[in-house]
C-alpha cells in the first residue's frame, strides 16, 4: 500500500514522503482498514516503490487497496492512539520488576468500572490472561499510573479491556524472524546514589544523546566495547520471570561510526539531544512532561539550537 496512517501526525501519509522524513519508528504507522501495524518497505529500493507492509503479512487486495471513510478513519485511529498512550512499560530497580502502567482520566475510570471491565493482559491473541484487573475507583486514580507487575516473560505482549475485542500488540522485549535477539533500552527517569530508580521503555527506535538509559539484555550479555563515547556507569544481573536478566546503564556521549552501527544493529538510531526549557509561565513537571495552566494558547521557551521565542499550543 502506498499510503498509511500516521498516528504521530494524526493524517495519512504516504511512503515515500515518511520514508524521507526518517519516520522508521515502530508502532508509529497503521492500515487505514484493519488497523494492524504497517511497516515502510523498500525506501532505498531500486527495484521497488517505497510502501507500506503489513508486519503479520495480512497483505490481501481487499486491505491493500481499500482507504475508506477519512473522518472515519481518523476517528477510530485516535481512539486506538488513545488506548496505546494509555499504556506505557517500565523496570523498576528497587524491585527487580518490570511492570505496566496504566493511566485513565476521571470520565474514562467511571465508563470502565460502569461497564464492569478488566485491563488484560495476555502473552499470545487466543491465549488466557496473565493479567486481569478490574478497572475500579478503589484501585485506579484519576490520571495516575497504576503500576502493575509483569509475572509472565513473553515476547509480545497483548492488552484489551475485557469489554473491547481489539488487541493492542506490545512488544517490550525484542527479536527478529530469524530469532536474533536484541536489547531493549529503558530511559531512566530519576537516578539516585541509592540505585532506587524507575526506568521507562523507549518505545521508537530513536536514541539521543546525554540521555541514561538502562539497556536490558533477555539473553547472554556481551560486553560493551564503544570505547570513550559511552559512559557506563553500572553493569548488573537479576532474576525475574524465570528468566535471566543483565541491565547496563549507559550514556552516549558522542556519536561515532562505531555507535552508530552497534544501535543499527540492534535497529536503534542515535539522534544529538535537544533541550527545550520553558521560560513562561511556570508550570509543574512531572516525569518527561510539562502541565502548562493557563488560558493563553501560547508559551515561552527556548531550546539548545535556536533563541527564546514563543511556541502556539495546538488546539
Amino acid at each position: 500500500m502506498r499510503k498509511a496512517y500516521d498516528a504521530i501526525l494524526t493524517d495519512y501519509v504516504d511512503a515515500e514522503s515518511a520514508a524521507q522524513s526518517g519516520g522508521f519508528e515502530p508502532y508509529r504507522y497503521e492500515c487505514a482498514r484493519c488497523w494492524e501495524e504497517v511497516r515502510l518497505c523498500a525506501a532505498n529500493s531500486k527495484n521497488q516503490a517505497t510502501h507500506f507492509r503489513h508486519r503479520s503479512g495480512n497483505n490481501n487486495i481487499e486491505c491493500e487497496n481499500y482507504l475508506g471513510n477519512p473522518n472515519i478513519v481518523i476517528r477510530n485511529a485516535l481512539s486506538r492512539r488513545n488506548v496505546r498512550d494509555k499504556i506505557e512499560f517500565y523496570y523498576s530497580n528497587t524491585t527487580k520488576t518490570f511492570n505496566v502502567g496504566v493511566k485513565f482520566n476521571a470520565e474514562e475510570l467511571a465508563t470502565y468500572e460502569q461497564l464492569g471491565a478488566n485491563f488484560q493482559i495476555r502473552s499470545s491473541v487466543d491465549s488466557k490472561p496473565t493479567i486481569s484487573v478490574p478497572i475500579r475507583g478503589n484501585r485506579f486514580l484519576p490520571s495516575v499510573a497504576e503500576f502493575i507487575p509483569i509475572n509472565e516473560f513473553s515476547w509480545e505482549y497483548y492488552v484489551t479491556f475485557s469489554n473491547e475485542s481489539k488487541q493492542q500488540k506490545y512488544n517490550v522485549f525484542r527479536k527478529d524472524k530469524r530469532n536474533t535477539l536484541y536489547p531493549s533500552f529503558f530511559k531512566i527517569q530519576a537516578y539516585g546514589d541509592d540505585d532506587s530508580f524507575q526506568a521507562k521503555l523507549v518505545r521508537t527506535g530513536i536514541l539521543y544523546t546525554n540521555t541514561t538509559y538502562l539497556i536490558i539484555f533477555p539473553h547472554q550479555y556481551h560486553a560493551l566495547s564503544f570505547q570513550d563515547d559511552v559512559q557506563s556507569d553500572k553493569v548488573f544481573k537479576f532474576r525475574t520471570m524465570n528468566r535471566d536478566f543483565t541491565g547496563v546503564i549507559s550514556m552516549f556521549t558522542n556519536k561515532s561510526i562505531r555507535i552508530e552501527q552497534q544501535l543499527e544493529a540492534w535497529k536503534y538510531k542515535l539522534e544529538s539531544s535537544e533541550t527545550l526549557t520553558l521560560l513562561w509561565p511556570p508550570s509543574p513537571q512531572i516525569n518527561d512532561a510539562v502541565y502548562i495552566k493557563t488560558r493563553s494558547k501560547k508559551f515561552f521557551a527556548e531550546t539548545s539550537c535556536q533563541e527564546s521565542r514563543y511556541f502556539r499550543r495546538p488546539i
